[in-house]
């Protein structure tokens, strides 16, 4: 995996993660909590004790066990990243000048392909 890549990779699950955190934050809300030691109040942020139940239990819960109106919630995640996978293939077959003498790859090569590209990316 080249770094530029990788770079690519988390910049989208930065991505991700913050937009969860922006809504999470929503969700919530902050409460005078005390007084410190310098006397200055401090705030807590609250969360609801249902969201609370019901984001451990998808925590807690393998993918393939979720419903399907979770698991969408995860498949539009995984949209976010399936762009840089497909542009990953596409490098490859420029590489490799597949497309010049034949106007597709058959079942075959496509596998390999994928194959090739699945190794350098680990």
């Amino acid at each position: 995996m080249t770094n530029e890549l990788r770079e690519h990779l988390a910049k989208v699950q930065h991505d991700i993660w913050s937009h969860w955190m922006q809504y999470m934050f929503t969700q919530g809300e902050y409460k005078k909590s005390s007084e410190n030691s310098e006397g200055r109040t401090t705030r807590a942020w609250i969360m609801p004790p249902g969201k609370v139940v019901h984001w451990q239990r998808q925590m807690k819960t393998e993918y393939f066990d979720l419903t399907d109106k979770e698991r969408e919630s995860d498949r539009h995640q995984a949209d976010k990243i399936i762009p840089i996978i497909n542009e990953q293939i596409a490098a490859k077959i420029r590489d490799w000048n597949v497309s010049d003498g034949d106007p597709y790859l058959n079942d075959w090569a496509l596998s390999e392909l994928i194959a090739t590209v699945c190794e350098t990316a680990v």
